[in-house]
């Protein structure tokens, strides 16, 4: 391999991972300083920079929903029809995604005014919603074997964002310091365009001069009838994903645990049990970690529906073993599993709609808890969750 092609796909892995760092990132860093960020003089009639003039309930809108209602417009709209652009390609995606995120990360950084925050996070929404549809794909083009661990990469990118801006909250979340969070994220979509170039070399394979063959639409994958096994498949595992709550625990984990330590915990467990799989898979097997991953994330909601409240231990040792079974399996395999559901002419528009149902159902989850957390004891959402589930 030459130097120059060597350098090419280096840059190429770094675009990607900082796009999907970036995805993580914007999980879990608005809701990290949302202590900071509010105005707590009881005044929401005017907004200042230090602080933004907001209620709880609409700052939480703005962390979970209209952030979901973006990613599904990236995923279920803007992806299928920059795919179908001539002259777009996968990589123009992903560098797409970086320019969203650089608008609306700094308009959240800059803005005196609590209505832009919502303008904010939809556009990094849509930044979120349009990468995980792209980058998901690259990783397995440049998979030289169906042991390689980069179809796993997208995860781990993810939960590397999500721990980042978790620890760097412990030091920003105060009065203006946690605009610094968003500010932080716009550098880093600046330097994801900087590695982008239209001409990004790739790694090539065997098949690269097979005969042309035109992309099906996500309404031909519907239609057909060889492909439905695997349509419900994706649909249900990327439903799965949402509906165990994670982003219960990743959008609002201080507001529901009310402590910085529990917080931190959450995300290095995360980041380390999402290695442990890199190294557990090949051996175990993907059904049998997404089974583990499943039972184990559903008892140990039941037990903190139980424990929440009453027994801090009790709390902090479900919550990790929660975020533990969901990192084994959960978190990391249905990105993996979905891009080897589909012919490479299934492929963008099997990942565009599994992703939008992954999408739908992080909406519901993070809107229905937004409602919910006013109106019912925290046990009691966690309850219904188990039920749910």
């Amino acid at each position: 391999m030459t130097v120059a092609k060597q350098t090419g796909n280096l840059r190429t892995f770094l675009f990607l991972s900082l796009a999907c760092f970036l995805y993580g990132w914007s999980v879990t860093a608005i809701g990290a300083v949302q202590n900071a960020a509010i105005c707590q003089t009881g005044d929401i009639s005017a907004s200042k920079f230090e602080c933004l003039a907001i209620s709880d309930t609409s700052y939480s809108f703005a962390v979970g929903p209209f952030f979901a209602m973006g990613g599904l417009l990236g995923s279920l709209i803007i992806a299928p029809y920059l795919g179908n652009k001539e002259g777009w390609n996968n990589l123009s995606r992903v560098a797409f995604s970086g320019f969203a995120s650089l608008v609306g990360q700094v308009i959240i950084a800059m803005t005196p005014f609590s209505s832009l925050l919502f303008v904010g996070r939809f556009l990094s929404g849509i930044s979120a919603g349009v990468a995980i549809v792209s980058v998901p794909i690259e990783f397995e083009r440049m998979k030289d074997s169906e042991d390689s661990y980069l179809g796993l990469l997208t995860q781990i990118s993810i939960v590397s964002g999500l721990t980042t801006a978790q620890a760097l909250s412990l030091v920003l979340a105060k009065p203006t310091l946690w605009r610094l969070m968003p500010g932080i994220a716009g550098i880093l979509s600046g330097l994801q365009l900087l590695l982008h170039r239209k001409e990004l070399p790739l790694p090539t394979d065997d098949h690269e001069e097979e005969e042309y063959r035109p992309d099906l639409s996500m309404l031909d994958v519907f239609r057909d009838k060889e492909m439905r096994p695997n349509l419900i498949k994706a649909i249900l595992l990327l439903a799965s994903q949402q509906i165990a709550g994670i982003n219960i625990i990743l959008f609002y984990s201080k507001m529901i645990f009310n402590s910085d330590l529990i917080s931190m915990g959450i995300t290095l467990v995360n980041l380390v049990m999402t290695f442990v799989t890199v190294l557990v898979v090949n051996r175990l097997g993907k059904r049998s970690l997404f089974n583990i991953s499943y039972i184990g994330a559903i008892a140990s909601i039941g037990v903190l529906s139980l424990s929440l409240d009453r027994s801090y231990i009790i709390t902090s040792i479900a919550i990790y073993i929660y975020i533990a079974s969901f990192s084994i399996g959960l978190g990391p395999l249905p990105f993996d599993i979905l891009t080897s559901l589909s012919t490479e002419q299934t492929k963008n528009s099997l990942t565009s709609i599994g992703l939008s149902v992954n999408w739908l159902s992080n909406l519901a989850v993070s809107a229905a808890f937004s409602i919910l957390v006013s109106i019912l004891d925290k046990k009691l959402i966690f309850a219904l969750l188990f039920l749910f589930l």
